[in-house]
């Protein structure tokens, strides 16, 4: 694979010399004269960038900056005149990866510039990559110790109260406990979206895949669904095109994708109302998911915004939940390469989701 050079000069003499460097066909050489021209070439692709500071259209430091601003993510080799080198080195100290002085280089010595700039490039993003995902272990761990471990030892706690493990509660005190239960369960609930979605985020285009069959995995969902819901006596009706449908995917995020959609339309279904679910395989590599439930329609202008992170809505009177359950099934099937798509229309709210069966081309 060849290796992509822009060469940012507009000396023709150090333009021939560099040419004849890099002559091999190891290298793609462009060539750009003026930092207008490096502007146009810097919109196809490039591995590393030589240039010199001073330009018909721009001179010193701040050349490297405008071009640094263009291309933050490739590493870039100053080229400078003998009286330059400060400047150079002011670049290097601003994240150029080396420089070279003109006129006392050969093929060899630039090659190794070259490489070894790349080598380093490489080096620091995986540094960089390191401390990234050291930060979000961190940020989660944090979250996890901080917010949800005192909010299960609430639960914890007063479940047993509730239950009168250390005697009868009076009426008003143990309605009391149990609102305060229903408000640390349900914080707690969204703390865990919260962090499911952060990671969904944060994860890898790549994520782990296996042989999905979806009606397992609605198996589990809806029996959650029903126990959490129990006393609306709703009907959950799972209904299949025919064969068993199969993807693949995470089964992990398909599982809290489904779940979230079903425990959203639970929760806004009138007491024994129905939530429908129906899947479908329309094309072979295609398969459609529609969740049907009865609520109160949703205005166009809100329906766009649903699945923004903390999306402010009045979610009991408008039917849709709010914060980040809608955000997290939309991370979830943009890392399946689907789409997902809510309707509202005479007071049924339809949430149709569109997968392939195998994993999509990167």
């Amino acid at each position: 694979m060849k290796i992509k050079v822009l060469l940012i000069e507009d000396n023709q003499a150090d333009q021939k010399i560099v040419r004849h460097c890099l002559k091999s066909d190891e290298y793609d050489l462009k060539l750009a004269g003026s930092l207008a021209e490096a502007a146009d070439q810097l919109l196809e692709t490039h591995n590393i960038i030589l240039m010199d500071l001073n330009l018909p259209d721009s001179r010193g430091l701040m050349t490297y900056n405008r071009v640094r601003a263009k291309a933050p993510n490739l590493p870039i080799i100053i080229m400078s005149g003998s009286s330059d080198q400060a400047m150079a080195m002011d670049a290097i100290a601003d994240g150029a990866q080396d420089f070279i002085v003109k006129g006392r280089f050969d093929p060899r010595n630039l090659n190794r510039t070259i490489r070894y700039a790349l080598l380093r490039h490489e080096v620091e993003k995986l540094k960089l990559e390191r401390e990234r995902i050291k930060e979000r272990e961190n940020f989660s761990a944090m979250l996890t110790h901080n917010l949800r471990v005192p909010l299960i030892g609430m639960e914890n706690v007063l479940r047993p109260l509730i239950s009168g493990v250390l005697g009868e509660l009076s009426t008003d005190v143990k309605s009391a406990m149990e609102t305060l239960l229903g408000a640390t369960t349900s914080t707690h609930a969204h703390i865990k979206r919260a962090l499911e979605a952060y990671q969904l985020y944060n994860q890898e285009d790549d994520i782990a895949r296996t042989t999905i069959a979806l009606s397992k995995i609605f198996e589990r969902c809806i029996e959650e669904v029903s126990l959490a819901y129990k006393e609306k006596e709703l009907q959950i009706e799972y209904r299949s095109s025919g064969q068993e449908v199969v993807l693949s995917g995470n089964e992990y995020s398909i599982y809290t994708l489904f779940l979230n959609l079903l425990d959203n339309a639970a929760k806004f279904s009138p007491a024994k109302g129905l939530v429908s679910v129906y899947v479908s395989q329309l094309a072979e590599d295609t398969i459609t998911v529609a969740i049907k439930n009865k609520g109160r329609d949703i205005p166009i202008s809100k329906l766009e915004k649903l699945f923004d992170y903390f999306y402010p809505t009045n979610t009991r009177e408008q039917g849709v939940n709010a914060g980040v359950g809608l955000y997290l099934c939309k991370q979830v099937v943009d890392k399946h390469g689907g789409d997902i798509e809510i309707t509202s229309k005479n007071g049924t709210i339809t949430v149709v989701v569109e997968l392939k069966t195998e994993a999509p081309d990167r």
